[in-house]
C-alpha cells in the first residue's frame, strides 16, 4: 500500500489494531502530514488508557512497547501522556521485573524484548542509571538468546524466524553503530560479541534470499 492508500484505507486508526500504531508509524515515517488524523489516534490510546488506568497488560509488555512506538512516531511522550485528567508514563513499566529477576518485557520471548528496546530508543526514554540497567539487561537477553545459525527464533523452541532476526538487528542496531553507546551500559556482552552477532544475523538471512532477492517466507526454517 502506498501512503495515500493507507490514509484512504485506515480511517479510524484505532490503538491495539494493526490499523493502528503500525499505520501511524508508516505515515509519521512517511513524512505525511495529517493532523486530523493522527488526533483520531490519540484519542484512541488516550480512550483505552483511561479505561484501564495506565495499566495496558499485567504480562504482555508488547502493550506498551506498541503504543510507545506510535506515539514515539507522531512526536508525542509516551512518559508523560497527558489524558485531561491525570498523566500515565506508559514507559517506566518496561522496567518492571517477575519474580524470577527477569523483565516482563522478555515474557514474551524474543518478541517481547525486541519491541522492548526499540521503544526505549525511539526518544532515548529512561536515559538514567535505572533506564540504562534495563537497557543492559534487554540486550544481554536478546544477545543470548541468538541461535547458533545466527538467526532468532520468536519464542523458545520455534526454530529460526526471517522477522524476528530482522526485527533483533532493528533493536541491535543502534548500539552496533556506537562503541562507546553500548559499553556505556555496562553489559555482560562485550562490543566484539554485538558486532560478531550482527555478523552472523546478516549472514543467516543472506543465506535465506531468494535468486530474485526475495527471502524465503517469514518463519521458514
Amino acid at each position: 500500500l502506498t501512503l495515500n492508500n493507507i490514509l484512504d484505507t485506515v480511517t479510524n486508526p484505532a490503538s491495539n489494531s494493526t490499523e493502528g500504531e503500525w499505520a501511524v508509524l508508516a505515515l509519521a515515517r512517511g513524512g505525511v502530514e495529517n493532523d486530523a488524523w493522527y488526533g483520531k489516534y490519540m484519542d484512541s490510546v488516550i480512550a483505552k488508557v483511561i479505561e484501564c488506568n495506565g495499566v495496558l497488560s499485567s504480562k504482555q509488555y508488547t502493550e506498551y512497547s506498541r503504543v510507545i512506538i506510535g506515539l514515539s512516531a507522531i512526536r508525542q511522550d509516551a512518559s508523560a501522556l497527558n489524558t485531561g485528567s491525570k498523566v500515565y508514563d506508559l514507559v517506566s513499566p518496561l522496567m518492571n521485573k517477575q519474580d524470577n529477576g527477569e523483565y516482563w518485557a522478555s515474557w514474551q520471548g524474543n518478541n517481547g524484548t525486541i519491541f522492548a528496546i526499540i521503544a526505549l530508543d525511539t526518544q532515548n526514554y529512561l536515559n538514567n542509571n535505572a533506564g540504562n540497567t534495563t537497557r543492559k539487561g534487554l540486550l544481554d537477553t536478546l544477545l543470548t538468546a541468538q541461535l547458533s545459525s545466527g538467526a532468532w527464533e520468536i519464542s523458545k523452541g520455534s526454530g529460526a524466524d526471517i522477522d524476528t532476526t530482522a526485527m533483533a538487528l532493528q533493536a541491535l542496531a543502534p548500539y552496533y553503530r556506537s562503541q562507546s553507546k553500548y559499553t556505556a551500559l555496562g553489559a555482560a556482552h562485550t562490543y566484539a560479541q554485538l558486532q560478531s552477532s550482527v555478523t552472523n544475523a546478516l549472514n543467516y538471512l543472506n543465506t535465506r534470499k531468494k535468486r530474485d532477492y526475495g527471502v524465503v517466507e517469514a518463519g521458514a526454517h
